[in-house]
């Protein structure tokens, strides 16, 4: 403590000095957590879309972190982080596949059920354009579930179709619904889409009925059992089987575009709680597919080849980079003020008479209190970019931010709290005294 009290009282004796430490220090970091992010991206990179995975569904947040390689993107989704688990597949060339993995839940058609074989229940083609509606789908699929055992992971020999997350909940964004609490089972989506590799190896058509188990005793939920349909089936020319709703790439991108936009606003958990799903072709792992399922207004089922979908990801992993970048810029920014000030500081005890001319006047006290000011907000706005960089790195992923929505944010917390608290610091360690000129 004497240290640190000397270091504060050494501190106010040198005009600038606050500011030229706090800027190293800023400097420090920025460029630490530049190169952890470098790393990071390295590390895990964007080209990890593991081509073993058929079917996966769960929130936007977490699918796209999965074809993506798992890189954080920032604060769009931070409140799908927390429940995110490693995907891993099976081994190369087994055959049936053991298991597909979906954010922890699973899903899997029984080991009887091999090449060429029909689901039980399974409807003919025809019965799926018979005009029922997907509404009405799910109702039926609904109706029909039923509790069952949790499946930790699907048994050996089983060929997976999907795996369900919370979002088929009927509020998905309520993570700590009531009506959960109460024992009340969540519906099915009664829809599901196979990529090409998968169907062939079931002998699966659309039309077809299989069986869907969903892990659901995380938030006290009992596991859940009950059928989908097969809807569509993704070809390795990209083009899909029966009469699915598949729009352009075009459209494809404009509506995640419009999904990102959205996310921060006031309706974020009534109508604008989008759900995603990926389908990867063992064959064609630059394949993608997007569902999504806006419960409130309407669903969309959407084709995205990957490298249209990775030119979004590289825009939004950039933007940690981007507010890195703009720490850096603000910590040189604080250190030439720094600079600037202690050699006002220095020429000040060279020239004594001027000083004592001026005394504490008027244009000594706005000289002093607007460059000292200035240094105060920039240096308060660099610290609170970089802890927000901090809380998004590594509070985020611990912090049940979920049920607050997009519009509250760890780095929003580091902003609000972090700013002013740095301006407070900065005003006891650099603001004039009011005895005069510092010499």
């Amino acid at each position: 403590m004497s240290a640190l009290a000397l270091l504060l009282l050494e501190l106010r004796r040198r005009p600038g000095a606050t500011a030229i430490t706090l800027a190293a220090l800023l400097l420090l970091f920025s460029l630490a957590g530049l190169l952890l992010r470098v790393a990071d991206i390295q590390e895990r990179g964007l080209h990890r879309v593991d081509p073993a995975v058929d079917v996966v569904i769960g929130p936007k947040g977490n699918a796209l972190r999965l074809v993506e390689g798992s890189l954080h993107l920032g604060r769009y989704h931070h409140d799908y982080v927390r429940g995110l688990t490693a995907m891993r597949t099976f081994e190369d060339g087994a055959d049936p596949p053991r298991h597909v993995i979906a954010l922890a839940r699973f899903a899997h058609i029984p080991a009887t059920q091999g090449p060429g074989a029909r689901s039980p229940g399974a409807r003919s083609p025809s019965a799926q354009h018979s005009g029922a509606s997907s509404g009405r789908l799910a109702e039926r699929s609904a109706a029909r579930a039923s509790g069952g055992r949790p499946v930790a992971v699907p048994p050996p020999g089983s060929t997976p179709v999907v795996g369900v997350d919370d979002a088929w909940w009927d509020r998905p964004a309520d993570v700590f619904s009531p009506r959960l609490r109460t024992g009340e089972r969540p519906r099915t989506p009664g829809q599901v889409a196979l990529g090409a590799t998968l169907a062939r190896r079931t002998g699966l058509a659309p039309g077809d009925t299989v069986p869907l188990h969903a892990d659901f005793s995380h938030a006290g939920e009992p596991v859940w059992t009950g059928e989908a349909t097969v809807v569509g089936i993704l070809q390795p020319t990209g083009t899909p089987i029966d009469h699915a709703a598949w729009v352009p790439i075009d459209t494809a991108r404009q509506a995640y575009r419009n999904v990102v936009r959205h996310l921060g606003g006031r309706q974020y958990h009534e109508d604008l709680m989008t759900h995603l799903l990926v389908l990867l072709d063992p064959e064609r792992p630059e394949q993608a597919a997007w569902l999504f399922d806006t419960f409130h207004t309407r669903r969309a089922e959407v084709v995205v080849h990957v490298d249209d979908l990775l030119d979004e990801v590289r825009a939004l992993s950039r933007q940690g980079p981007a507010s890195l970048g703009a720490t850096l810029v603000l910590a040189i920014a604080i250190l030439l003020l720094g600079l600037t000030l202690r050699a006002r500081g220095e020429a000040g005890r060279l020239d004594r008479g001027l000083l004592r001319a001026l005394g504490y006047g008027p244009l000594d006290r706005l000289v002093l209190t607007a460059g000292q000011g200035l240094v105060l907000v920039l240096t308060a706005l660099a610290l609170a970019f970089a802890l927000e960089q901090v809380a998004m790195r590594f509070l985020a992923p611990h912090l049940p931010f979920a049920h607050l929505g997009a519009t509250v944010t760890p780095g929003h917390l580091a902003l609000w709290i972090g700013a002013p608290l740095t301006a407070t610091l900065l005003g006891a360690l650099a603001w004039p005294t009011p005895h005069g000129p510092r010499s």
